[in-house]
């Protein structure tokens, strides 16, 4: 039987699971490659381990779902598709820091889904527990410090005085210190540049005003550039 609010739940159990062994050393080692090429930490198979039996018992009634370390499962004939990152920001949290979330989305099973079929999307922090949720025709919802809030996105709409995130891991580090050198030149000293480890987190901080942007320059550079993707397959071993 499929839980009312499966999002949630998933979510929540990872992060039960996750948070005892936060910043400990024991747990940082890798222990394989994920089916997108990147390294599965001891954290990492902590958090799938965790979500799975919630996935399968909600798969009674059919559904698909997508990790970033098993890929795709298909069970019965399902409506619904689940893609989730149980850990999204591996390293922060295996340093014990807060850039450290579990992302999860759901969206109408079909053969070729796109971004602009998601309809429900949560993230949900692992060391604070405050919460980011949005859902088609429901509005957005925000728990953060105990605290329902309303989304406060900056006004900035230049680069002066802009504070914005990026992710350079997994991407080429010359390629794209090249594409980024304008951003982080005009914005390094008298403004803000941040990798924080989690592309949820960094987005989050979008919605709440605390930082004006997200880039994530890694398919504009294989689009622009169709010979990068040869070197980002090298830092992925092939993926």
């Amino acid at each position: 039987m499929r839980s009312p609010d499966l999002l949630l739940e998933v979510a929540r159990a990872v992060r039960s699971a996750v948070l005892p062994y936060m910043g400990l050393p024991a747990f940082r080692g890798a222990e394989g490659v994920a089916v997108g090429g990147d390294v599965t930490f001891g954290l990492d198979e902590i958090a799938e381990r965790a979500a799975l039996p919630i996935l399968e018992q909600a798969s009674e009634d059919g559904l698909a779902w997508y990790t970033e370390d098993r890929g795709l499962a298909v069970r019965g004939r399902p409506q619904r598709l689940i893609v989730l990152d149980p850990l999204d920001g591996t390293r922060p949290a295996a340093a014990g820091l807060e850039s450290a979330c579990v992302s999860v989305a759901a969206a109408p099973f079909g053969e070729s889904p796109v971004l602009g079929d998601v309809d429900d999307g949560l993230v949900l922090e692992l060391k604070t527990g405050s919460m980011f949720r949005a859902r088609r025709g429901a509005g957005t919802s925000f728990v953060i410090a105990g605290e329902s809030r309303s989304p406060a996105p900056s006004p900035a709409t230049g680069l002066d005085g802009a504070f914005w995130t990026y992710g350079l891991r997994g991407r080429p580090t010359m390629p794209s210190a090249i594409v980024l050198e304008e951003l982080i030149d005009r914005t390094g000293v008298s403004s803000g540049t941040f990798d924080l480890g989690s592309a949820a987190f960094g987005m989050t901080r979008v919605a709440t005003g605390q930082l004006d942007a997200y880039v994530d320059h890694g398919q504009r550079l294989i689009d622009d550039l169709p010979q990068t993707r040869e070197l980002f397959e090298r830092i992925a071993g092939g993926a």
